[in-house]
């Protein structure tokens, strides 16, 4: 009988050679051994899968116990840091506080020690000589207030550009002396011009006003346009302080600074951008006592504007005690 060849199942694509007599049972040894190997490589791969999945489940348990601890550190640090937060934004409140009340008295003590004792003399014409003394005694002459020679510390005028009017400076010796004035002014109700110098021509309105930091300069006009566009009825300025009553028998607002000034702005539902001190030396703007408002030159109201946009800051108000 001739040799048969059988090809042989598994991987290796094994062919082995089987007599004719015999052949058959050689051929399912081998394949029952082939069953066996492919078994045990069955478990062992088995027994590696089982393996790996509880080497798995270890590290997941591990990895979720390093995480609780990660969470639980990050919680606690959260509540540490919003702690702190807290700390800090009493602290900045009190420091803002502190700012503010430095501010107060910085621009208070401007006031007091260079410009609570000076009044202004808004719009006097230029015909009316260079004088100054001259041109005060003579309106003390008209509102018969008791002039006297040792009253004054400094009379002087300041000339504005491309005008036909000047300011004059009148500095009194003590504040009560500047009160009376001003008292005296308003009791005569009456509106000064240009007349009383004997000039002839057009007459010319001629404002009294007290003589302000360049700080409460600002202020004031800020309010005066303010109470324009509210129709507020009283502002006035006394003691460093702006005061608006929007009608009679209303209560009286007290405005000392810019921020107080945006507070009442936004209790009267006035959505005018965050309004700061520029720092201009401002000289066109006082209380004024005689009851009439007074124009602003368009060029400053672009400048003003222009100015307004920036951001004031502390170092700015330091810096102005030069000035």
């Amino acid at each position: 009988m001739g040799d048969k060849k059988v090809d042989g199942a598994g991987s290796g694509g094994l062919r082995v050679a089987v007599h004719e007599s015999g052949g058959g049972q050689d051929l399912v040894n081998l394949l029952l051994s082939k069953f066996d190997s492919f078994e045990q490589q069955m478990k062992d791969l088995r027994t590696e899968v089982i393996k790996i999945d509880e080497n798995q489940k270890t590290f997941m348990i591990s990895c979720k116990e390093e995480f609780n601890k990660i969470i639980t550190n990050l919680i606690e640090n959260f509540k540490v840091c919003n702690n702190d937060i807290k700390v800090l934004k009493n602290e900045n409140e009190k420091l803002k506080g502190e700012i503010q009340s430095l501010k107060f008295h910085y621009n208070q003590n401007i006031q007091y020690l260079r410009f609570n004792n000076g009044v202004r003399l808004l719009n006097v014409p230029e015909s009316a000589g260079n004088n100054c003394l001259q041109i005060f005694k003579k309106i003390c002459q008209v509102i018969d207030f008791p002039y006297r020679e040792n009253m004054i510390d400094h009379c002087y005028r300041v000339k504005a550009k491309h005008s036909d009017f000047y300011t004059v400076i009148v500095k009194f010796v003590t504040n009560l002396d500047k009160v009376e004035f001003i008292k005296l002014k308003k009791l005569k109700h009456l509106q000064l011009t240009s007349e009383i110098f004997s000039l002839t021509g057009e007459k010319k309105p001629i404002y009294i006003s007290e003589l302000l930091s360049p700080y409460y300069a600002q202020l004031f006009r800020e309010v005066k346009q303010i109470q324009a566009k509210h129709r507020f009825k009283y502002v006035w300025f006394r003691n460093c302080r702006i005061f608006i009553r929007a009608t009679d028998g209303a209560l009286i607002e007290s405005i000392s600074s810019f921020e107080d000034l945006q507070l009442l702005l936004e209790k009267v539902g006035d959505k005018t951008p965050q309004l700061t001190y520029s720092g201009d030396n401002i000289d066109d703007t006082g209380t004024d006592t005689s009851g009439t408002s007074k124009k602003i030159s368009k060029k400053r109201k672009v400048k003003s504007l222009k100015k307004n946009l920036q951001q004031g800051s502390l170092e700015r108000f330091l810096s102005q005690s030069d000035n």
